[in-house]
């Protein structure tokens, strides 16, 4: 296909547990879910499972460029006086068209 589908990078995951998943396969998962629905979804589809875009550009072919964060999970680490939370997410960018269909 000679158009980028999606782009799908994860800055990091983890759940619960402490189990790690690596970015490939947790960016294998992410192109089984959306790469059948590339020409049928909409952005508002989009938007509904990955919330509002942190931001979208205009490109070259009269569509545009987003990029979407949807948050996997909490953890909290450290002791009582010093708790501190780490929040893990999935980092998404997609190209739509000039119609806001997923490309």
């Amino acid at each position: 296909m000679r158009y980028l589908i999606v782009l799908l990078t994860v800055l990091l995951l983890a759940n619960c547990a402490g189990k790690s998943v690596s970015s490939h396969d947790a960016q294998g998962d992410l192109e089984s879910e959306w790469s059948d629905r590339v020409g049928k979804a909409t952005k508002s589809e989009f938007i509904e499972t990955f919330g509002n875009a942190e931001w979208c550009r205009p490109n070259a072919t009269r569509g545009e460029t987003c990029r979407f964060y949807r948050l996997i999970g909490e953890k909290w680490m450290g002791d009582e006086l010093n708790r501190k939370n780490v929040k893990t997410f999935d980092e998404v960018i997609a190209e739509f068209d000039g119609n806001g269909l997923l490309r």
